[in-house]
C-alpha cells in the first residue's frame, strides 16, 4: 500500500447533517494495490490493523460508519472491491443519504437502498474505510453501545447524621451529580454503628443504581476491623464506582479549657486522669482511632466517648462536655474563626492550605502521627459495570466543574478523581493499614 493524492476538500472532508449533530470526517487517503483489492486488514490507522474493526466494516474495500448523539440514529456505506464504480448506501432512522464525493445530503428518506453512486476512484479506494476507521476509533458510538439507563430517583446514602462532614459534603455532591447524570439524587441518612448501618442498606438494595453510598473511609476500612458484628463485608457487598475527596482531620478542644498547645494537652491529661474525654462519630471512625493513637503514642490518659456522627460530638466539645476530638477540617472551620473551638494540630504529615497557621501533630512533638481519610461512591455488589462507568464518567466531570471544585477545596478538602480501581485499590490497601493500628479496639 502507498499514500494516495489528495482528494478535493470537499471529498476529504465531509460535513454530514444528523439529527441536527454535525460530524466533519477528516478523511485519511490510502491507495489500493493495482493488482488485487485490498482489504480492511491489508492497512493499519495509528497502527491499529483495520481489521481489528471486522465487527463494525466487515472485509470490504471502504466503508464508513458516523453515529450522532441520539441513539437511534446512524449511517453506514460502502463502495464493493468487486465494482469499485458502483456504491450501495443504506441510511438508517432518520439519517441522511448523502453522494460520498461531494459530500451533498441527498435525502432523509427511510431507509432504502441506492445503486449505482459514484464512488472514489481506484487510487482512492479505501478512503472511505479510512474515514471509518478513524470515527470508529476515535468517535463515540452510541448507536452501537447504549448506555444504561438509570432510575428516576437516585438514593445517596449516608451512614452518619445530618449535619457532620460526610452529610455536607453529600448535599453538595449530590445536585452536580444530579446535573451530570440528567436524574434526581436525593441524600438520605441512615446514621449508626460508624457507618455501618448505611453501608449495610445500600449493600442489601438491587443493583440498579438507585441506591447508591457515600462511603467514609472508615466505614470501608476500620469497621471491618473492629466491629465483630458488622453486617456486611465492604469487599464483597459494594461495588466501587468514584474516588470523590481526601482530607485531613484537626484536632480541637474546648476553648474555656487552658490548652493552646499539644503539649499542654498531654500535660493536662496527665495531671488530670480519667477526666480528659474525646469524642468521635462511632467507634473505629477516623477520629476514634485517632485519639486512641495519640494515647498509645504519648501514654497520656484518655476516655473516648462515641457518637453517631461527628456533629453532636463536636457541639459536646463546644458545650463543655468533652475535652477534645479529632475532626474533619471541613466541620470545624466555622467554629475556629469565631473562637468556640482552639485547633491545637492537624493529622496530616504537612500544614494544611486552609489552616497554614496551625502546626501538624508531628510538629506539635508526636512523631509518625499520620491520620487522614477519604469519600467514595459505591453502589451494591454485582451492578453493571456499564452503569458503573456511566456513573464513574459524571463524578468526574461533577469534579472538574470549578465551583464545586472550589466550594470542596475551600472546606479542606482535596479532590480525589479516578477510576473505580483506584478506590477499589485504596480500600484494601487502607483495610490492611487500619488492620495493624486498630488492633486491641472493639466495637462496644
Amino acid at each position: 500500500m502507498k499514500a494516495g493524492k489528495p482528494l478535493p476538500p470537499s471529498v476529504s472532508l465531509l460535513k454530514i447533517r444528523a439529527s441536527e449533530t454535525y460530524h466533519r470526517i477528516g478523511a485519511l487517503l490510502v491507495e489500493a494495490s493495482e493488482e488485487q483489492g485490498a482489504t480492511a486488514g491489508d492497512q493499519d490507522l495509528d497502527g491499529q490493523p483495520f481489521n481489528a474493526l471486522s465487527p463494525l466494516i466487515g472485509s470490504t474495500s471502504a466503508m464508513i460508519y458516523g453515529g450522532t448523539r441520539s441513539s437511534e440514529t446512524f449511517w453506514r456505506g460502502r463502495c464493493w472491491n468487486s465494482d469499485l464504480r458502483g456504491a450501495r448506501w443504506w441510511a438508517h432512522s432518520p439519517a441522511p443519504r448523502f453522494n460520498p464525493i461531494d459530500g451533498d445530503i441527498m435525502s432523509t428518506s427511510q431507509p432504502q437502498a441506492a445503486d449505482s453512486l459514484p464512488c472514489a476512484p481506484r487510487g482512492h479506494a479505501l478512503a472511505l474505510l479510512a474515514a471509518g476507521a478513524a470515527i470508529a476509533l476515535l468517535a463515540p458510538r452510541p448507536a452501537l453501545a447504549q448506555q444504561p439507563p438509570l432510575p428516576p430517583l437516585i438514593k445517596l446514602v449516608v451512614g452518619y447524621t445530618a449535619g457532620g462532614p460526610v452529610d455536607g459534603a453529600a448535599r453538595l455532591l449530590a445536585p452536580a451529580l444530579a446535573q451530570e447524570l440528567g436524574t434526581q439524587v436525593i441524600v438520605e441518612n441512615k446514621p449508626g454503628a460508624g457507618g455501618s448501618m448505611g453501608g449495610d442498606l445500600v449493600a442489601k438494595a438491587a443493583p440498579d443504581g438507585a441506591t447508591l453510598f457515600l462511603g467514609a473511609s472508615p466505614t470501608i476500612t476500620i469497621n471491618p476491623n473492629v466491629q465483630r458484628k458488622m453486617p456486611f463485608d465492604p469487599m464483597k457487598d459494594l461495588t466501587p464506582i468514584a474516588p470523590l475527596v481526601a482530607y485531613t482531620n484537626v484536632l480541637v478542644v474546648n476553648k474555656d479549657l487552658p490548652i493552646r498547645t499539644v503539649g499542654e494537652l498531654l500535660a493536662y491529661a496527665r495531671a488530670h486522669p480519667g477526666k480528659v474525654f474525646y469524642g468521635s462519630a462511632g467507634v473505629g471512625s477516623s477520629n476514634h482511632l485517632s485519639g486512641a493513637l495519640l494515647e498509645k503514642m504519648t501514654g497520656a490518659p484518655m476516655s473516648h466517648v462515641a457518637y453517631k456522627g461527628s456533629a453532636p460530638a463536636l457541639a459536646d466539645v463546644m458545650g463543655g462536655t468533652l475535652t477534645m476530638m479529632f475532626d474533619i477540617i471541613a466541620t470545624s472551620r466555622p467554629y475556629l474563626g469565631s473562637g468556640k473551638v482552639h485547633a491545637l494540630a492537624v493529622t496530616s504529615p504537612q500544614r494544611n492550605r486552609m489552616l497554614p497557621e496551625v502546626p501538624t501533630m508531628i510538629e506539635s512533638g508526636v512523631p509518625g502521627f499520620d491520620v487522614g481519610g477519604w469519600f467514595g461512591l459505591y453502589g451494591p455488589a454485582r451492578m453493571d459495570p456499564a452503569l458503573v462507568a456511566r456513573i464513574n464518567a459524571a463524578a468526574r466531570r461533577m469534579l472538574a466543574r470549578e465551583e464545586l471544585a472550589a466550594r470542596l477545596n475551600d472546606q479542606g478538602y482535596d479532590l480525589w478523581p479516578g477510576a473505580p480501581e483506584v478506590l477499589a485499590h485504596k480500600g484494601v490497601a487502607d483495610r490492611k493499614l487500619w488492620a495493624t493500628a486498630s488492633k486491641g479496639i472493639e466495637a462496644e
